[in-house]
């Protein structure tokens, strides 16, 4: 029979063996799940690259239509915003075609795919510029994506995570484990597509970003639209001058494109991108002309402003130019009915296409027919064609003397004429049968 030291000694022993079984297993355990877990990054990581890939695919495709379009158009007209809208919609329809092919190849589990904006059941969440692990936790928490936010911050900080986050707003699905919420939260976050037609006043833009599902605050906006101080670095707002009835300062420089945005993107993030694209669309020798002609760069922008609401014909806005600039150098008024409608759009009336009296006498700075020279602030924001023929109006013989022009009905063209009987006459033809006499 062995003695009870022989048996303690046998039991520490098989205790120990034990442990060490415990910890080998623990070990192999452990390896497999890191080894699970990093062939899980790496295949996530491979299908965000290939996300994105496709992505960039589509843009590209998209950009050749919007070219080819234009292409199409010979100058003529500027697409609209239904066409616009229509490319997107068969960019967006592409690009989920792709995708789902490339899944289909690959044989990728819906839970290992990094979500796409569209999925059912996605929450947004979003990540603030400087969130740090403990914050973007609690907001997880709210939207209960994760039980324990304690546990978040831990693995965040041990699987190298923090720091590595993307400010903006994902989407996330309600069955993601930890690992996947965080590797998700370092992508690339989900842009909105915007498209800004030319010829839009700020009023427009703003119901266009709400549509479009962008949530801003409506009057830090109003405020940053008369805090030209506040872009201080965009050399081109130092000429606009503060006068009565230029409601929005901003007005005019907010170039009409298409822009991506995060849909929760701060005030000033989204109209300094606006205003970053007018900058780099007024080209040095534009400033240099402006000189030449003895305007500035304002008056430049409101003259434009005219011009692309008096046409949408590329080619014909030139000569639209050449009335105005006529006009002015002979200090008459600019009679435009673009401006009619301008005030209309103020007081939330519907634009007109014939012009009535009592439009006529209507008591504003902005009513041209009343005040020679230019109107206190742009009427719309200009696209680069209109600013262009602000610049050089056309210099053909035919189109020196150009003093009028009138709608060709409802033909979206215009007819010009020198001389006033000439004027009169284009009306009888075009507008009068249209107005019932």
């Amino acid at each position: 029979m062995l003695s009870r030291k022989i048996r303690t000694t046998f039991s520490g022993l098989f205790i120990v063996c034990l442990l060490l079984i415990a910890v080998v297993f623990g070990l192999m355990f452990g390896y497999r799940v890191v080894l699970k877990q990093k062939t899980r990054y790496d295949y996530m990581e491979q299908i965000a690259k290939q996300q994105d890939f496709i992505q960039d695919q589509v843009d590209t495709q998209f950009a050749k239509e919007l070219a080819d379009k234009k292409r199409e158009a010979k100058g003529e007209h500027k697409l609209s915003e239904a066409e616009l809208a229509k490319l997107e919609e068969n960019k967006l329809k592409a690009y989920k075609e792709k995708l789902k092919a490339w899944k289909k190849e690959k044989k990728i589990p819906l839970s290992y795919a990094v979500p796409i904006k569209g999925e059912e059941g996605l929450k947004p969440v979003f990540i603030d510029f400087g969130d740090a692990s403990k914050q973007i936790a609690a907001k997880l928490e709210s939207q209960g994506l994760i039980k324990s936010k304690t546990v978040f911050q831990v693995l965040s900080k041990l699987n190298g995570f923090d720091g590595n986050y993307q400010y903006g707003t994902h989407y996330l699905r309600p069955n993601m484990g930890y690992d996947e919420l965080m590797f998700t939260l370092t992508l690339k976050p989900d842009r909105v597509l915007v498209v800004i037609p030319e010829g839009s006043t700020y009023i427009d833009i703003k119901n266009i970003l709400r549509k479009s599902g962008i949530s801003f605050n409506e009057a830090k906006m109003d405020k940053l639209m008369n805090s030209p101080e506040k872009f201080e670095h965009f050399d081109f707002l130092d000429g606009i001058k503060r006068t009565p009835g230029r409601n929005f300062l901003l007005d005019g420089y907010l170039f009409p494109d298409s822009y991506y945005f995060d849909c929760n993107a701060s005030e000033i993030s989204i109209l300094s991108t606006l205003l970053n694209n007018t900058h780099y669309k007024l080209l040095d020798q534009y400033y240099e002309r402006a000189n030449t002609l003895n305007m500035t760069m304002d008056q430049v922008i409101i003259l434009a402003s005219i011009i692309q609401k008096e046409s949408s014909v590329s080619q014909e806005m030139y000569k639209v130019s050449r009335v105005f600039s006529n006009r002015l150098a002979k200090g008459i008024a600019l009679e435009s009915c673009a401006t009619i409608n301008y005030l209309r759009q103020q007081e939330r009336l519907e634009p007109v296409f014939l012009v009535k009296d009592n439009d006529l006498n209507r008591e504003s700075a902005y009513n041209t027919y009343k005040n020679p020279g230019l109107t206190p602030g742009p009427i719309c924001n200009p696209g680069a064609e209109a600013i262009s023929a602000a610049l050089y109006p056309d210099t053909s013989a035919e189109s020196r003397n150009y003093l009028y022009f009138c709608a060709a009905g409802k033909t979206g063209r215009n007819v010009f004429a020198n001389t006033l009987q000439e004027h009169q006459a284009n009306i009888e033809k075009y507008l009068e049968p249209l107005n019932g006499n």
